[in-house]
């Protein structure tokens, strides 16, 4: 690479950091702020055009994010190291959302805070997931769980067991969440029955049900907020 073009892609890379520094990742692209991450694992190359071409081949950031090692080696220009620095990242998030959870007094007091923190922890899943969160009456979280792994379309989510684990934590209330890793976040006929179900199962026992998450891409679907629970 000739000196004039690593200059002007270190000055670059220098007001990417200047912009995050000044105001975070407010107003930044998609592609931007993947191309800043990036420089951190590809020290002296140009990284627009990597960020755009993964963008290109898997649609989003989460989608990157998500997406098989097999599958990010083939992108151009990308080598083993900056997979690895992807599949950190995706693990990482993950790992700070579960932490500041089971570390510290959590309270829910928006549906964004839940949302941002089911995305943490199931989004990036390439298979659907179900994800239980468990609390009490002051909506201070008790206790959370992956429930089950299903394949790309369906996953399995056992009311009885959801009930048994409730009272175990003398939970007062429930949140149950999905990913839909189609990245359309509207509920099936299956999300429907079992929403029910499990809402019927919960009550039985004195036990609310606050809501079912569907998680996407860019979108989710609330059912309280929605004026099904």
């Amino acid at each position: 690479m000739s000196s004039e073009k690593l200059n002007k892609n270190s000055g670059h890379r220098e007001r990417l950091r200047k912009r995050f520094e000044k105001s975070g990742f407010d107003g930044f692209n998609d592609y931007e702020v993947l191309e800043l991450m990036l420089t951190y694992a590809i020290p002296r190359r140009d990284t627009k055009d990597i960020a755009k071409n993964l963008l290109k081949r898997f649609k989003t950031l989460q989608g990157i994010l998500s997406a098989d090692t097999k599958e990010l080696i083939k992108v151009e220009r990308l080598g083993k190291q900056s997979v690895i620095f992807l599949k950190v990242l995706s693990d990482f998030i993950k790992f700070y959302f579960e932490h500041q959870v089971e570390k510290a007094e959590f309270q829910f007091t928006t549906l964004e805070q839940v949302v941002t923190y089911l995305r943490g922890v199931i989004g990036n899943y390439r298979n659907e997931v179900v994800k239980v969160i468990y609390l009490n009456s002051n909506n201070n979280i008790l206790f959370t769980e992956l429930l089950s792994e299903g394949s790309l379309t369906e996953s399995y989510l056992n009311p009885r067991r959801i009930v048994e684990t409730a009272l175990k934590y003398n939970s007062t209330s429930v949140i149950i969440a999905h990913n839909h890793p189609d990245g359309v976040a509207e509920p099936s006929e299956y999300d429907d029955i079992i929403t029910k179900k499990l809402y019927e199962a919960l009550k039985l026992v004195e036990i609310i049900l606050q809501d079912h998450i569907i998680i996407a891409d860019n979108s989710y679907f609330s059912y309280k907020q929605q004026g099904g629970l």
